[in-house]
């Protein structure tokens, strides 16, 4: 079996294509030309939200890659609840639960499925290529920190491979 090697952007790309795989409303793109990822999202909310959650680009050595949320529209509204919004159609999405005045501030638990993802990329360690991994796992890599917000994986029964076998 022939292996392919995967550049950092495109493993990046795989992440964001996993996490929102079972999101109706956001497409991602990759241009590899011109190194950037899209995420076309139906919902004003739901591109705000997202918009502010990840980074505008990601540098790998001399490689910039740019990240773009494109609204299906112009409206901006103001989104309440980031977490909520960024992830309220997205099957990958047990639950999120706020916890306030903890400390004097909030903390904002969201928790996936306890489902493996699967991905190409050139993980020599895996006999396919793949890497395996967890929402969560993708969730941490791909979304900028927020003060009080932490991703987690629900503790339900397993329910096996979210990805695909190529």
């Amino acid at each position: 079996m022939a292996m392919k090697i995967v550049s950092p952007w495109v493993n990046l790309y795989r992440e964001y294509e996993e996490f929102f795989r079972r999101d109706p409303y956001v497409k991602v793109l990759c241009d590899d030309e011109h190194k950037t990822i899209d995420l076309y999202v139906d919902g004003d909310a739901k591109a705000e939200a997202l918009a502010m959650m990840m980074p505008a680009e990601r540098a790998f050595g001399g490689v910039v890659v740019k990240i773009c949320v494109i609204p299906s529209n112009d409206k901006t509204k103001t989104c309440g609840d980031l977490c909520v919004d960024a992830f309220s159609s997205n099957e990958a999405l047990a639950f999120t639960k706020t916890i306030h005045g903890l400390f004097n501030n909030d903390i904002t638990y969201v928790v996936f499925e306890n489902t493996v993802v699967q991905y190409h990329n050139d993980d020599l360690g895996d006999i396919f290529g793949q890497r395996s991994c967890l929402y969560q796992d993708l969730a941490k890599d791909i979304f900028t920190e927020a003060d009080g917000v932490y991703f987690c994986t629900n503790k339900n029964t397993y329910k096996g491979p979210a990805g695909y076998w190529p």
